[in-house]
């Protein structure tokens, strides 16, 4: 009976498709099956989504890479445009699974991390469209928002790279995804959060810029090293 309830799916889809698309060369219009040729958003480049049948499995409609303070986190969508499937995976952890949707479009709710996290599928005229937001925003203004919110650096230490990151806001500290311990301290010129980073004494030293506008400065500092914040930009 499941495969008869597929069957009639796939073959009324088919029908709707080929109709609409009968119509639109009458007119001189070519069009792609939405199945073979998702359309990507705006928000959707910026996470990095990418189009499928490009080197990904034929139903992985977009992923995106979304980095927190706690690590880069990799999101994907996968979109069965004949049968309705949704299967939403983060780390390669399934958090949603829908095998049959009547309706092709519409939202589904999740998590990241700590993080509220929604996708969006849309459709515009014969192309289907899926918008990632993070936290109540388009990803785009959440990229944002996490630019102006955490400083990020990369720092090496015997051949070993580091993901830290200091959430301005709390003031915590994170290493490789991991929060820290860390011990606050008063200077003549700001404050310095201390820690523990692969066996050596570290600190993020936040400091006056002397400029209103752009605020503090922060610092990492390891040992006699001192490394500015790098800009993260996921792709």
């Amino acid at each position: 009976q499941l495969k008869g309830v597929e069957l009639g799916r796939y073959y009324l889809h088919v029908i709707c498709w080929t109709l609409c698309a009968a119509q639109h060369a009458l007119k001189g219009v070519y069009t792609t099956s939405p199945a073979a040729s998702p359309a990507m958003s705006g928000e959707r480049l910026s996470g990095g989504g990418r189009q499928a049948g490009a080197g990904i499995a034929d139903d992985v409609a977009a992923d995106w890479e979304v980095g927190l303070a706690d690590g880069v986190h990799r999101v994907r969508l996968d979109h069965g445009t004949t049968s309705g499937k949704r299967v939403i995976t983060v780390d390669d952890k399934e958090l949603c699974r829908r095998n049959w949707m009547f309706s092709l479009v519409g939202s589904e709710k999740f998590m990241i991390s700590s993080k509220p996290a929604e996708i969006v599928i849309s459709c515009k005229g014969f192309m289907f469209e899926y918008t990632l937001n993070v936290d109540g925003k388009s990803l785009k203004k959440f990229v944002e928002s996490q630019l102006k919110n955490t400083r990020v650096w990369h720092p090496e230490i015997n051949g070993r790279g580091h993901r830290v990151v200091l959430d301005i806001e709390t003031m915590d500290v994170y290493v490789d995804g991991e929060k820290m311990d860390t011990h606050g301290e008063f200077t003549d010129t700001g404050t310095e959060t201390c820690f523990t980073l692969d066996g050596y004494a570290a600190c993020i030293r936040a400091e006056s810029s002397g400029n209103r506008h752009k605020g503090l400065v922060h610092v990492l500092v390891i040992g006699n090293t001192v490394l500015e914040p790098v800009p993260e930009v996921i792709t």
